[in-house]
């Protein structure tokens, strides 16, 4: 017996990152979480589920590729580079929140 309202359908699947989590415990080694999924699309639509997770700990010597949206090698990019660009947006974005509950502050 055919299952209720079955039906063949077209898609197609992929693996994609959908959340990455970093650690930068105060005297311990940061580490960084990147939360997996697989996306279908079908239909027109798409479904996601969770699938996996690659982890990593901080090594500030460490390198990788760093590709452009082309594929191409724009060069080899240390931990210690990721490192500090998210610490310089941290800070930036630090700021200028501060900056905006000054401006907020009511006055006494």
């Amino acid at each position: 017996m055919a299952d209720y309202k079955e039906q063949t359908i077209a898609g197609k699947s992929w693996q994609r990152c959908v959340r990455v989590v970093i650690e930068n415990p105060y005297g311990g080694t940061p580490s960084i979480n990147f939360v997996e999924e697989k996306a279908l699309s079908i239909d027109g639509g798409i479904i996601t589920n969770l699938c996996g997770n690659l982890t990593t700990s901080f090594d500030p010597t460490a390198t990788f590729p760093a590709y452009d949206e082309n594929g191409e090698l724009i060069r080899e990019i240390t931990h210690a580079e990721v490192y500090g660009l998210l610490n310089a947006l941290y800070m930036e974005l630090a700021r200028v929140r501060d900056e905006q509950e000054a401006v907020n502050q009511p006055e006494e």
